[in-house]
């Protein structure tokens, strides 16, 4: 539950796990447990804050970018960045998230789970930042993630949604 989360995140357990993704870098293992325990603690918003200040989501890119061909990995690393673009798109651009995730998706084009995920990332990431993501190409990979996954309700969902959020940028003036 949400007060088990708050207290292991308060009780040091998100320190631990932050602490084994420095040190277990080349550990896929390690990496997909500890993005898993991220994305679960990171579900909450009080814990987003607290995990955001120990710096979650840069291990999280790290994890991405040292396990690329890792399925696992990515798939958890872009929920935990899903979470987090809730509260802070802007720092998450900053960072790179969206390269990493369009990354994500770039590697893994056959998975529905990566796909889904990252498209719920790049959705959350869209409500603020939309220009950016136009930039770096993220319309054409969420086509492709439409295109690719007709059959998956999940993928259409979040695919669906973060292209028509973007898409109403590029007619802004003309239907607004």
């Amino acid at each position: 539950n949400d007060a088990n989360k708050i207290n292991l995140t308060k009780m040091g357990a998100a320190n631990k796990i932050l602490r084994a993704m420095d040190t277990h870098i080349n550990s896929e293992s390690v990496q997909e447990q500890a993005c898993g325990a991220l994305q679960t603690f990171s579900f909450d918003d009080g814990n987003r804050l607290i995990l955001m200040k120990m710096g979650a989501v840069d291990k999280t890119l790290h994890a991405m970018d040292s396990h690329l061909k890792s399925e696992n990995v990515q798939e958890r690393a872009c929920v935990v960045l899903w979470n987090f673009a809730v509260d802070y798109p802007k720092a998450l651009i900053k960072k790179g998230a969206a390269d990493k995730l369009l990354q994500a998706m770039d590697n893994h084009i056959t998975s529905e789970i990566v796909q889904e995920n990252a498209c719920g990332a790049l959705w959350n990431l869209g409500v603020d930042d939309k220009i950016s993501l136009i930039k770096i190409g993220a319309a054409d990979r969420i086509q492709r993630a439409i295109d690719n996954h007709i059959n998956c309700e999940r993928v259409q969902t979040n695919a669906r949604g973060a292209f028509k959020l973007l898409f109403r940028l590029s007619n802004k003036g003309i239907n607004d």
